[in-house]
């Protein structure tokens, strides 16, 4: 009996250890653990002038939400990759009001960012609440914002692969889609897919969930935008895959769990 008392007792001081390390970590560490997630697309329909082509995707950036040496972190990592295209997919800055100061560094740190063949971005709800001054800053970075629209991607020549934007799940931008291209969507929410999984669209770029940002077992996730069908990870049909970003940034909930800021670098192939 005594030695069954003193596992219990053993067993809770363990489990209140563990969700010690947990909370130290979730709010301290887990924060700022930025990862890079490398992945090869090949695709018949990427054109051959295309090939070994590269891109960076960035999403939920919520700027100041976190410490600036991390932002410059986040940056500077981006132009280690030397991609050719950056995708920004929404949620540039969070809900507190910034200064002149923070503006000005926000664009020194977007016009840093060194992509080639061109930066865009799409806007999300957030976005929009401060319209005015996420338009200003991707003015001024030289970032162009897609809205519900339909862009060709070159490598300086007449081959181009598609990059469609969509800030609302609007059908409009369908008959301007040549699906003989190869075609990447990219949508702040992750419920697109359910309506464009089966169309002849290969990739699908998402953000708003964080991944789930706080995900407990057995529980889920804590963060309240991770709702829905599409929270995490990668989705797949016969036709296509959705990457859904872990973000960078935090928003509402200050900590991170199972689910570490994210740069996504995409190299393309045609064979």
């Amino acid at each position: 009996m005594k030695n069954l008392i003193r596992s219990l007792i053993l067993l809770f001081i363990l489990s209140l250890l563990s969700i010690y390390i947990i909370y130290i970590d979730s709010t301290t560490g887990a924060l700022t653990r930025l990862t890079v997630q490398k992945t090869e697309i090949i695709n018949k329909s990427i054109p051959s002038n295309m090939d070994g082509l590269s891109f960076v995707y960035l999403s939920d950036i919520h700027a100041y939400t976190l410490d600036e040496t991390y932002y410059e972190e986040v940056f500077t990592r981006v132009n280690e990759l030397k991609p050719d295209f950056i995708f920004i997919g929404g949620d540039l800055l969070d809900n507190m009001s910034l200064n002149d100061d923070q503006v000005l560094k926000m664009i020194d740190w977007l016009n840093s960012l060194e992509a080639p063949l061109g930066k865009f971005a799409v806007m999300s709800e957030l976005d929009f609440e401060k319209e005015e001054t996420v338009r200003a800053i991707y003015a001024q970075s030289n970032i162009e914002i897609i809205e519900n629209e339909v862009i060709d991607l070159h490598n300086k020549t007449i081959d181009s692969i598609q990059l469609i934007g969509l800030t609302s799940q609007s059908n409009d931008v369908i008959s301007s889609i040549d699906q003989a291209k190869y075609n990447i969507v990219l949508s702040y929410d992750p419920a697109i897919y359910s309506d464009w999984k089966d169309m002849d669209i290969e990739l699908f770029l998402t953000a708003k969930t964080h991944g789930g940002q706080v995900n407990l077992p057995l529980y889920g996730s804590l963060f309240s935008e991770a709702k829905g069908k599409y929270v995490r990870g990668i989705y797949k049909t016969d036709k296509s895959q959705m990457f859904v970003s872990n973000g960078i940034g935090v928003s509402d909930l200050r900590a991170r769990w199972l689910s570490d800021p994210t740069i996504y670098f995409f190299t393309l192939y045609n064979k």
